[in-house]
């Protein structure tokens, strides 16, 4: 037997083994909190992941142009995952509802979440997070380790400047509560949420700018 059909790439034999990670936290046949705590092994696995496993691929790039393709193969398998984890986190925010806990999206905010989230930014996550600015003409910055980042897409509206900047929102999440408190009993919003509502208002920016999230990622 050839031994392309004995060996699988190490990459991708962990990315499945993360796999079987986040399907526990799908089986209705394990406990509800358990659930949950696999599918947070499960993120801050692949966060490990991208920062030592990938990391050590793009720094060995130049030298061999194989690895190329190994990345876009992972990045495949990734995305193939991210589906599967946003399918398995909307079944455990309706589990949540089940159990009178009610997590809330920001388009799902009445007046009074919107007040109570802009008051628990102002207070509580505002002091603690800073911006960064990536753009053609500006030196890549300093990713630290142990932070959080937040990424966001800059676009103009209405202008015909249509160039996107991406912006990143750094701060360290374990310093913070991971849920915030709304308007209604038993309510809350995550932190990333509450952080991109009020990303105009970090970055000190117009009602002229567009800002959808692209995604948030440990360093």
């Amino acid at each position: 037997m050839e031994a392309k059909l004995l060996f699988e790439d190490r990459e991708l034999s962990w990315l499945k083994f993360n796999e079987r990670v986040l399907g526990e936290s799908s089986r209705n046949d394990v406990p509800f909190c358990e659930r949950l705590l696999f599918f947070h092994i499960f993120q801050t696995n692949l966060d490990e992941f991208f920062k030592v496993r990938v990391g050590s691929i793009v720094d060995r790039m130049d030298f061999c142009d194989e690895l190329k393709s190994q990345l876009t193969v992972i990045r495949a398998k990734v995305q193939e995952l991210n589906r599967s984890r946003t399918a398995i986190w909307h079944e455990l925010v309706l589990e949540l509802s089940r159990q009178n806990v009610f997590l809330k999206e920001m388009n799902d905010w009445t007046k009074e979440d919107k007040h109570a989230a802009a008051k628990a930014f102002a207070e509580q996550l505002e002091p603690i997070v800073s911006t960064l600015i990536i753009g053609k003409h500006r030196t890549v910055p300093f990713i630290r380790d142990k932070q959080t980042y937040m990424a966001l897409r800059m676009v103009k509206k209405n202008s015909r400047d249509n160039r996107i900047r991406l912006g990143l929102v750094a701060y360290y999440s374990s310093v913070m509560n991971c849920l915030i408190p709304l308007a209604k009993e038993n309510s809350f919003a995550t932190t990333d949420e509450v952080i991109r509502a009020n990303a105009k208002e970090i970055f000190n920016l117009n009602s002229s700018v567009g800002l959808p999230a692209d995604a948030a990622f440990a360093a």
